[in-house]
């Protein structure tokens, strides 16, 4: 029986490798290089609400616009939705924590009245912010990017779990007002 193909750009998810860190894992692809970040492109993705705090943490939830009718929009979603797939299934959990008795809670927010919103969080080390914002490739201040259309790198981050629930969490490391 073969391993389904769950391909986000260049990686291979079948090779993932959770890293304990603290409450949660870190989530990495094992390759010949050694352990390596998972990051990818998302395009024409909307910022309406700009920077937001949600428990103690700045994130910001990235509408994508359009999914029925632009092929970007439409790749956008699909990249998040394989990513739900993937972690919604995978057994690179059993070795760290049982999934079976946990409900998987999508970064992906969706109502039909709405389109589709991604919530990400800042890059961040210790306290300060990593992310990178800007406009033509000048630094901007990261409020700049609220109400406006962007291209942004993500790196898919950590999984976190509780008692009764487990997700993802991405991290933007790059925003580019488009």
């Amino acid at each position: 029986m073969s391993e389904d193909n769950y391909m986000i750009g260049d990686h291979d998810l079948n090779n993932i490798i959770l890293i304990s860190k603290g409450k949660n894992f870190m989530i990495r692809e094992s390759t010949k290089n050694g352990n390596v970040p998972i990051s990818f492109k998302l395009y024409h993705m909307n910022s309406p609400f700009g920077i937001e705090k949600y428990a103690y943490k700045e994130l910001v939830n990235f509408e994508i616009t359009g999914k029925d009718k632009y092929n970007s929009a439409y790749n956008n979603y699909a990249k998040i939705k394989q990513l739900d797939e993937y972690f919604k299934t995978a057994n690179a959990y059993t070795k760290h924590f049982n999934i079976d008795d946990k409900q998987y809670k999508s970064c992906l927010r969706e109502k039909e009245e709405y389109d589709p919103m991604v919530r990400i969080h800042l890059k961040k080390r210790n306290r300060d912010i990593q992310t990178v914002f800007l406009k033509k490739g000048l630094t901007i201040h990261p409020n700049d990017i609220k109400g406006k259309v962007c291209n942004i790198n993500v790196e898919l981050g950590d999984v976190w779990y509780t008692q009764y629930h487990y997700g993802i969490i991405l991290y933007v490391t790059e925003i580019e007002i488009s």
